[in-house]
């Protein structure tokens, strides 16, 4: 399977920011609550669908 990353930046989210976009974007929320190694921690907004 392929995924085209065309504009939502889903590589950054996954690779730099270490996040698993197969998990809802709640859950990665609560998980990252509490992170500040980056300003935007546990405001994500984007991941794929379930």
């Amino acid at each position: 399977m392929f995924i085209v990353d065309a504009h939502l930046d889903l590589s950054m989210n996954a690779l730099e920011w270490n996040r698993d976009l197969r998990r809802s974007v709640q859950d990665i929320r609560d998980t990252e609550t509490g992170l500040h190694d980056k300003p935007d921690r546990a405001k994500g907004t984007v991941s794929l669908p379930a």
